[in-house]
């Protein structure tokens, strides 16, 4: 993911072989807002956060003290 001078971020696809950019898309839903979203889930602390396609991952220490894995979609902002 790139952070574009837009203010946006964007999910970019590069040929590893050649270094050439294959698909650009905005990403309507940033990572500081899909935290958001899984914070209201769980409540707690992130611990990790990783970024697909699909999906921003957040491992979250609940304030249970246990774990919880969300997944956040980064078209839609909802938990997917």
């Amino acid at each position: 993911m790139i952070h574009g001078k837009d203010n946006k971020d964007h999910h970019v696809k590069v040929n590893a072989e050649t270094g050439k950019v294959i698909k650009v898309e905005a990403v309507k839903f940033t990572q500081e807002q899909a935290k958001q979203a899984a914070l209201q889930q769980h409540k707690g602390t992130v611990q990790s956060v990783s970024f697909s396609e699909q999906a921003y991952t957040f491992v979250i220490k609940g304030t249970d003290n246990v774990k919880h894995t969300v997944k956040i979609s980064p078209q839609t902002g909802k938990v997917c």
